[in-house]
């Protein structure tokens, strides 16, 4: 279902909305991509995510730093 009041693509939300196994609906939303424009990344965020998206690539250690 698209929602007209969306901001996409000027602004990239999310939304998740799983119907459980017993018949309750749970939801949640996110306002802004986390480390967009709306709400950035610092820099020590910013090593931990490209270490963490590294880790498993053959990228020396030094090359993060």
């Amino acid at each position: 279902m698209v929602d007209p009041a969306n901001e996409y693509p000027r602004n990239y939300t999310g939304r998740v909305r799983p119907t459980l196994i017993d018949g309750r609906i749970v939801e949640s939303r996110q306002p802004c991509v986390r480390g967009g424009p709306r709400q950035p990344l610092g820099q020590t965020e910013i090593i931990a995510k490209y270490r963490s998206n590294t880790c498993f690539a053959a990228v020396p250690e030094a090359a993060s730093e």
